[in-house]
């Protein structure tokens, strides 16, 4: 119905319904996410209805490799994280911390008095250091920060290496006379 905005006459017409034209095709009404439906129909190119409406599934997410944010120490666990290629959502795992390793030179070491030896301390995890020397007995064999062994008097000494994480290591000294 149609009304004259200057005089106020009144007049109807009919018009006919037509039948939807529907196309051929699906048209994407959401698109799909990594973890959200989508969703697709037939529209009607007349009056935009549709019908056969279809869940178009979540993709899923597409990682790439793991790949270390923060590496892991005898004191501290590691991180590392990944990214999503699609939708840069992120994951993070812990890794565990270090266990505590050393190697040592020698384990047994035979000198006479007033001679000295060297011990290689080696092998030692990340974030891992020598935080100090003992020996048993200073009156046999005493030992520098660095793990020189000098020999005073014949007798046995145990000198001990001890790192920060904790772990040691012992060297069994025997001291003979000259």
């Amino acid at each position: 119905m149609h009304t004259c905005v200057n005089c106020g006459y009144t007049e109807s017409i009919n018009i006919e319904a037509t039948d939807h034209i529907w196309e051929n095709k699906y048209t994407v009404d959401k698109e799909a996410t990594c973890i959200t439906d989508g969703s697709k129909s037939i529209h009607c190119s007349v009056c935009g209805i549709s019908k056969n409406n279809m869940v178009i599934p979540a993709t899923g997410h597409s990682y790439n490799k793991w790949a270390s944010a923060q590496e892991a120490t005898v004191f501290v666990n590691g991180i590392e994280k990944r990214k999503c290629l699609k939708c840069n959502d992120v994951q993070e795992r812990t890794i565990a911390k270090l266990k505590p390793t050393i190697k040592i030179s020698k384990t047994n070491v035979k000198i006479k008095v007033k001679k000295s030896v060297r011990i290689k301390v080696s092998n030692l995890a990340k974030g891992d250091s020598i935080q100090s020397w003992k020996t048993s007995s200073k009156k046999v064999a005493i030992v520098s920060k660095t793990g020189k062994i000098k020999a005073k008097k014949k007798g046995k000494a145990t000198i001990t290496v001890v790192l920060k994480s904790g772990k040691t290591a012992k060297i069994k000294v025997t001291v003979k006379r000259k």
